[in-house]
């Protein structure tokens, strides 16, 4: 199920890549969407022992080139289902690639990839020997978002995630939230360029 889904999420990026015609050849580095919500990993398969909660979630995204650049940053809690198991809190770090469809009725579908570092850190009470860990990830994610005034936009994303612990464990996380688009400074604009 889990590999299904990724092939899903990639042919769609596939699709956005050759229709997704807004993002074609944007200025770089003209704008910047800032936004953040409720986070939440609802399908977690390969990770026996852990219940995730709910955290937030934030990213960045600015136009480059052909596509979108973003960075984004989660928090997320869980708790174990036994009690020689400890709590722990995971940090995930991402940089992410993206394409979106142009407008229809004011929602546009983006698609995407990242890599992130999924850090985690463990319940000192309960952990006797190193109690942080830091793992590699790679997903593949949709967001539809939908202009509600101006430049704010509501949105909510789902992503299929593969987080290579020792033994590997997959993910669906969903976020939902808010984002509002600004025109970038120019100094900003010759920084990153």
């Amino acid at each position: 199920m889990r590999y299904s889904l990724l092939s899903i999420l990639l042919a769609l990026l596939t699709t956005l890549t050759v229709f997704g015609q807004d993002s074609l050849k944007p200025t770089p580095f003209s704008s910047i969407r800032i936004a953040t919500g409720g986070h939440s990993a609802p399908l977690v398969h390969g990770l026996n022992g852990w219940t995730p909660g709910y955290g937030v979630r934030a990213h960045g995204t600015t136009p480059f080139h052909w596509g979108d650049l973003e960075a984004a940053a989660s928090w997320l809690p869980w708790s174990a289902n036994e009690a020689e198991l400890p709590d722990f809190y995971a940090v995930q770090i991402s940089g992410a690639w993206s394409v979106s469809s142009s407008p229809l009725n004011a929602v546009r579908l983006t698609s995407g990839i990242a890599l992130s570092n999924y850090f985690m850190v463990f319940d000192s009470e309960q952990v006797s020997g190193e109690r942080k860990e830091s793992e590699f990830v790679f997903s593949t994610f949709l967001r539809l978002r939908r202009q509600i005034f101006g430049s704010v936009q509501g949105f909510i994303q789902a992503d299929a995630a593969r987080v290579f612990t020792n033994p590997p464990f997959s993910m669906i996380q969903l976020t939902a939230g808010l984002s509002i688009k600004m025109e970038s400074p120019a100094w900003i604009g010759q920084i990153l360029k």
